[in-house]
């Protein structure tokens, strides 16, 4: 648990960081990649892994087309592969798709492949060429969105064109992450195009969100049976009329939601921070408790959590609340001014797996990140900033 005790861990200044995974004792950062998968040229090393605990670097490439899958032992791109601790290269019988993700139950990675595009879902080991499971779509849909896993559960969405030739049909799949079998398939409502589709897993919650032009709908279902989960759609028809939302899948099927404060007053101030927190249930959509930051801790924050902890950057402050109470447990300011990045292009967030220090946090990330006892994130000043957030064991 976080203690009142928070403390600057590794600094690394005027180096473009942009996007981060991290995978057991390492941290891999790099440039944005640019969508057509190009490259930046002559700008030096494009993606450095470093030890996670002091920020050396370990081991750098010169020239990647893409940001990497990272898995337990090793980082793919393309058809090639990378040993994590050593950046060895070695071949690999398949190339990895773009959008790829690490298996959080294996040591494969989950990809889109097929022809055309997005037909097949696949559980690979890159390595070996071996495949875990595969299945496929119908001839008249393809996968869309983003895949999305979790110990618990692996979620897909199936897009096909309605009849009308306006929008799509959008279906979600669950399937067992192990065997691949089909779990459940439900029917959402129509999107206007597959792009801003997103879903995410986290323990036993699955969330699906569009956003395309601001007019936002979420759904949040449970992984095993596919039942819906209402609270969070009964608690948002009373909060958005407050502010945007971002929207944090939390544990034991709650969520936290910031509130952004968009009042006149605000706007008059120049001021664009988070005016509440709320954790909601799921189920019910009841409020569990409800936080109004300081002017301090809220102003363009950005946030964070663990199953324990929500954390709020905010310039050069960071403040910890309890996630069972609200009540704040920490609160430091250190010698960096932390990057903000709030919902974009979303208007809902849905951080990634929460690590536990061996385990993998799925890349590219623009956001803070938190993996084992660090916080890890981008600063103003061009660099990265660990804090670790539990006092140090002696």
């Amino acid at each position: 648990m976080i203690t009142r005790h928070l403390s600057q861990g590794f600094s690394l200044r005027g180096e473009p960081i942009e996007t981060l995974a991290t995978s057991g004792r390492y941290l891999i950062d790099g440039l944005l990649i640019p969508d057509s998968g190009e490259a930046y040229a002559q700008i030096g090393p494009v993606l450095t892994v470093r030890d996670l605990a002091t920020g050396r670097i370990v081991w750098q490439l010169g020239a990647i087309s893409g940001f990497p899958v990272v898995t337990r032992n090793a980082l793919y791109i393309g058809r090639r592969g990378y040993d994590l601790a050593s950046g060895k290269q070695f071949r690999i019988p398949v190339g990895v798709p773009a959008g790829s993700i690490p298996d959080p139950s294996g040591d494969g990675i989950l990809a889109f492949t097929g022809s055309p595009a997005g037909r097949i879902l696949v559980d690979m080991n890159p390595k070996t060429g071996a495949t875990r499971w595969r299945t496929s779509t119908q001839r008249a849909s393809r996968f869309c969105g983003n895949v999305a896993a979790g110990r618990s559960a692996v979620i897909a969405m199936r897009c096909a064109a309605t009849g009308s030739g306006r929008g799509v049909r959008v279906e979600v799949d669950c399937f067992d992450p192990v065997t691949g079998r089909p779990r459940w398939s439900r029917l959402f409502q129509k999107a206007w195009s597959p792009v801003g589709l997103r879903a995410a897993v986290n323990g036993s919650t699955v969330m699906v969100v569009q956003d395309l032009t601001g007019d936002a709908w979420s759904m949040t279902v449970d992984a095993m049976t596919g039942e819906v989960r209402p609270g969070l759609v009964r608690a948002r028809a009373w909060m958005g009329a407050t502010g945007s939302l971002a929207v944090g899948l939390g544990p034991d099927r709650t969520a936290i939601v910031a509130t952004r404060d968009e009042s006149p007053q605000a706007a008059r101030a120049n001021w664009n921070g988070i005016r509440a927190l709320r954790l909601i249930d799921l189920a019910h959509g009841r409020v569990l408790w409800t936080v109004r930051p300081t002017s301090v801790a809220g102003s363009d924050a950005s946030l964070v959590f663990t199953r324990r902890a929500v954390y709020l950057l905010s310039g050069s402050t960071l403040t910890a609340y309890s996630l069972r109470s609200g009540r704040q447990e920490g609160q430091t300011s250190l010698p960096v001014t932390f990057r903000i990045n709030w919902m974009d292009p979303f208007d809902v967030l849905i951080p990634g797996p929460v690590s536990t220090g061996a385990g993998v946090i799925v890349g590219p990330e623009r956001g803070p990140i938190l993996t084992g006892d660090l916080l890890i994130s981008e600063t103003e000043e061009g660099g990265l900033t660990a804090v670790q957030t539990s006092a140090p064991t002696r």
